[in-house]
């Protein structure tokens, strides 16, 4: 009798990093702005002022990161995992028992170091290290899980919000991330495979680049410069990322009402997902370079056609606009994996998702003062395109960096 053949860890991975998409990003960070409204109306303070607690949350998250990640590298993951998601889940209810702005501000800045390791970290981290083939599939598959989070719970928290307050909807909101985070954390029971004997997915065996010197030898050169693309690519998709919360307010500006807005911004949701889905089909298919290419191309295509105010020609350019949330999530992963291989990612991955992290707070607020000084959303959006533009050239920029002999490191 022949044995059954065992599903590669690499699986239960993929699993922990969807319940970890679902409550990090579903749960709390796609359904923060539910609860502006009624906070501020009943404590009595100005919105602009509310939301700055997502500007400490970033700041934190920030600076926190070089010491998260090396917590991770030192401790289990399960400890540290179970450690920066109890700092984000419970300064996350925490939230629902306070009532003055400098409460709000410390406890953003308590989620933000718990987030620094949990957002944009250790999914990508994981994914890299376990998945050698159907890495995009593996990518795509997980991300496309904080949007589909955000759509079912949305509607359940403003149910919670409006029969019970906007305090118990942030203890509910707390709670539930964390129920649904803490079976990944159970999950996972190494950051890498060839630590647990095991090789990657889709790979036949330990490579000599395994090794752990890969993650600490010094940069050479070209690793550096490379370094550089990466951090203003990462930059401007960051920034580009922003632009998905403005719809519904570019709809009130160019003479729609509200429900249209509110229809572009689920058509862009929409379109967020299903990127998702094509993004890592896609990496597979035609790599990395390739498909950050047609990403681009598709946003310089939306942000154009979006400035068409007809219906027919609005709307599908709002669903394709989706996929500036999917380059921000995907791209700069795959980038990092595109320059650095599997093996040096680590090194310089963690120095990439501080400029995400970074940038992602302050986004909304600069695509804001962007639309306030112009006083209009339509150099806006050409900004958009440019920024989309540039973007793709940093890709051409660093694959033909790449083309270039190494050096030895300096």
């Amino acid at each position: 009798m022949k044995n059954k053949r065992k599903i590669h860890y690499a699986w239960f991975i993929l699993a922990a990093c969807c319940l970890l998409q679902t409550a990090i990003l579903g749960i709390v960070q796609n359904c923060r702005g539910i609860f502006y409204d009624p906070v501020c109306s009943d404590l009595g303070l100005e919105t602009s002022a509310f939301t700055l607690y997502s500007l400490f949350h970033g700041a934190a998250s920030f600076l926190s990161m070089p010491f998260t990640t090396r917590f991770l590298d030192r401790v289990h993951p399960r400890i540290a995992l179970l450690v920066t998601l109890t700092l984000f889940c419970g300064s996350t209810a925490l939230m629902g028992s306070v009532s003055t702005l400098p409460a709000f501000y410390a406890l953003g800045a308590l989620q933000g170091v718990g987030g620094s390791l949990l957002i944009f970290y250790v999914c990508p981290f994981l994914i890299n290290n376990w998945f050698d083939k159907r890495y995009g599939f593996a990518m795509g598959f997980y991300t496309a899980f904080s949007g589909l989070a955000g759509v079912v719970v949305n509607p359940l928290l403003n149910a919670v919000i409006e029969s019970a307050g906007w305090r118990t909807g942030f203890h509910v909101q707390g709670l539930m991330a964390f129920a649904v985070a803490l079976p990944a954390v159970l999950i996972i029971r190494s950051t890498k495979p060839e630590t647990v004997g095991l090789a990657r997915y889709g790979e036949s065996g330990r490579t000599a680049a395994a090794d752990p010197a890969a993650d600490t030898a010094p940069a050479t050169s070209r690793e550096k410069q490379l370094l550089v693309l990466a951090m203003v690519f990462t930059a401007v998709v960051s920034l580009i990322n922003a632009y998905a919360q403005h719809l519904a307010k570019y709809a009130l500006s160019i003479g729609f009402t509200a429900a249209v807005g509110a229809m572009l911004m689920s058509l862009s949701m929409a379109g967020n997902i299903a990127s998702k889905f094509v993004t890592g089909f896609l990496n597979d298919r035609i790599g990395a370079k390739k498909t950050l290419y047609v990403s681009t191309g598709s946003l310089v295509l939306a942000f154009s056609l979006i400035l068409v105010t007809a219906p027919a020609v609005l709307y599908p350019a709002a669903v394709v606009s989706g996929n500036c949330m999917t380059i921000c999530a995907l791209g700069v992963p795959m980038f990092a994996k595109y320059l650095y291989g599997p093996y040096r990612y680590r090194k310089f991955y963690r120095i990439i998702t501080m400029i995400t992290t970074l940038v992602s707070s302050a986004g909304i607020t600069l695509v804001s003062l962007m639309a306030e000084g112009f006083g209009s959303y339509t150099p806006v959006m050409l900004i958009a395109s440019g920024m989309a533009v540039l973007a793709a050239g940093l890709v051409f920029l660093a694959s033909k960096l790449l083309q270039k002999p190494e050096k030895d490191p300096a």
